[in-house]
Order: structure tokens, then sequence, then C-alpha cells
């Protein structure tokens, strides 16, 4: 189970998901907090100029500029940019989502996983 808090007035964005072994317990993944963020937006390398690609970018901007109204500025950075200390909020189908075993060519329409790994968010589709 997934859930998304925000205080506006404290510009603070937490997501959270619940354990496994955790029943009740939910561990929560601040993705910045007093107009500070460590986090990147992540798109995948091999982005072409087709509609998807085109998508993931103005969702990616969009993105951005959300943390920007709360003071927080975030890079977007492709994934062989990112480096691999900092943590990152992953968009489509990147080869970090895969590693992990979220399988986006399983998803149909307009299904998307959004699941926290590690100090990492990603938030994929079968794009």
């Amino acid at each position: 189970m997934h859930r998304v808090r925000r205080w506006i007035g404290g510009g603070v964005v937490v997501c959270g998901m619940l354990g496994a072994g955790f029943a009740g317990h939910a561990a929560e993944l601040v993705l910045g907090e007093q107009g500070a963020s460590s986090f990147q937006i992540v798109l995948p390398d091999a982005l072409d100029e087709g509609d998807i690609a085109q998508s993931l970018r103005r969702a990616a901007r969009l993105l951005q500029q959300a943390f920007a109204t709360n003071g927080m500025g975030l890079a977007i950075v492709s994934e062989s940019e990112h480096p691999a200390e900092r943590p990152g909020i992953y968009l489509g189908a990147t080869r970090f989502a895969g590693r992990r075993g979220i399988a986006v060519g399983e998803l149909e329409g307009w299904q998307f996983v959004h699941k926290v790994v590690d100090e990492n968010l990603v938030i994929a589709g079968p794009d």
C-alpha cells in the first residue's frame, strides 16, 4: 500500500510504502524538506523524440516545477548522468526500475507503478 502526504506550508513531500514484514508500520521517504532536496529527476537514457519521450519530459518538468514552488530545485538528468550516491525520482522504463524487478512491459493501458526502492522513488508505466 502506498501513501503520499504533502504539507503545503512546510514544503515537505513525503512518500511511504508499507513493508511486508512491518504490517501497520509505514516507512517514510522524505523527498524534500524546508526548501531543500537531494533528489534528481531521472529519465531513461534511450528516449527518442516520439510521444512517450515528450510525455516523460513534460512529466519531469511538471514535477520539477512542483518542487520549485516549494523552494526546491531538482535537476532533470538522464540515467547515465545520475550519480549513484544521490537519490533519484526515476520516471519511465529506466534500467534502475528493470533491475529492481519492476516489469513495466506487463502493465497495460494507463497502469503504472509507484515504488520506493531504498532511498529512491520509481514512477513507471508501459512506456
